[in-house]
């Protein structure tokens, strides 16, 4: 194969940031097998001049071409290179059922469609159908989607952890499932007594750049309204405690809020109800919130008080959900890779049930901060 098969193949940077770099590399080796541009028998550049080429690292296009490899599309052979060797044989193992159980804890709502779409779009591509369960955060609902899905004899299962800092009541049924050699792909976290493959969000590191920006900009009296009762809200808060501790400044306790599911509905209002009994020299200058949801309730609770956002004090969410746009003012946050992370989820499943290994048993994507107008420099 000519080098020329191989020369400016980079993605553009909005599809980079849709899926993790290995992938897009990967399925752009195959859109150029699938276009003709690559013969059977060809063989691939080595990997410092892929790694050149796409801007990754020898190990992001080592996982990608390893994942090629495994789908039997290419061949790796000693002391000569990487080759495409041809179609692969349809895999032996075609679905049982043709049906995957997809557990999360909402599905109609804020940042699940989007994550349900990828989901779907993916497991479409492949043959597959989702059986949705909802479990609203609740470890009941949760067993009776687990009973459900052992019923309905599916073929793999994604599961979003429920209540996942909490012990959880449902391990027998999970370890059943496991035990029939059904694969469980974990969004946004794991239960530690249950490995499994887990696909999740930087929470600790997406906290710390929105609590970071706002120390950037002078704030130094910030709030948190924070949940509690999953590990997201307990990365999150170990983010903005480490911005606070890279800066050397303290939090003041009384400017922080924490709940849990059962408490969501009330927390906004009776946290802006204790700002607005602050003075003003005592009261945060900035708030970071669990999530957007959150942030446009304190939003709407705040004007009740007449405070202003961002004139009396600035706000940050988390997961660049629809309603951060659509907020007044707009929300600064910290972006979700919500198709992303449904696709990557679908393809993992998929690998276990076809039997082939997945490089990694977990995956962080990195979130990075989306700057609008609910945050300003304290006046």
């Amino acid at each position: 194969m000519s080098d020329g098969l191989f020369m400016k193949g980079i993605l553009p940077m909005s599809k980079a940031r849709e899926v993790p770099k290995y992938q897009w590399i990967r399925d752009e080796i195959l859109t150029r097998i699938e276009s003709g541009s690559i013969h059977p028998g060809d063989k691939l550049p080595i990997e410092a001049d892929l790694a050149h080429e796409f801007s990754a690292s020898r190990q992001t296009i080592r996982q990608a071409i390893g994942e090629l490899v495994q789908r039997g599309i290419l061949e790796r052979i000693q002391g000569s290179g990487t080759y495409y060797i041809g179609e692969p044989e349809k895999p032996s193992n075609q679905p049982a059922s043709g049906i995957i159980g997809v557990i999360t804890t909402y599905i109609s709502d804020y940042i699940f469609p989007d994550i349900i779409r990828g989901i779907e779009e993916r497991l479409s591509e492949e043959g597959y159908s989702p059986l949705l369960f909802t479990t609203q955060n609740d470890i009941s609902k949760e067993r009776k989607a687990l009973e459900d899905i052992l019923a309905k004899g599916v073929d793999g299962v994604i599961a979003e952890a429920t209540k996942s800092a909490y012990p959880n009541a449902n391990v027998d049924l999970l370890n059943r499932i496991q035990s029939l050699g059904i694969p469980v792909v974990m969004l946004h976290a794991s239960y530690p007594d249950l490995p499994m493959p887990v696909i999740e969000v930087d929470d600790r590191q997406g906290a710390y750049e929105a609590v970071h920006y706002l120390t950037e900009l002078g704030h130094r009296r910030i709030g948190a309204v924070m949940k509690m009762d999953d590990r997201q809200g307990l990365r999150r808060m170990e983010g903005f405690l480490l911005a606070h501790n890279q800066v050397g400044c303290t939090y003041d306790a009384n400017h922080i809020a924490f709940y849990t599911t059962e408490q969501r509905s009330s927390i906004a209002e009776s946290y802006a109800k204790n700002l607005a009994s602050m003075e003003m020299e005592h009261r945060p200058t900035a708030v970071f919130c669990y999530n957007d949801q959150i942030a446009a309730q304190l939003l709407t609770a705040l004007r009740l008080f007449h405070l202003s956002v961002p004139e009396d004090l600035s706000i940050i969410g988390f997961d660049d959900a629809n309603v951060a746009a659509q907020c007044y003012p707009p929300l600064t946050t910290v972006e979700h890779p919500k198709h992303a992370m449904g696709t990557l989820a679908s393809d993992w499943v998929i690998q276990l049930i076809r039997k082939n290994p997945i490089v990694e048993q977990s995956y962080n994507f990195i979130p990075h901060l989306v700057k609008r107008s609910s945050v300003r420099a304290p006046q």
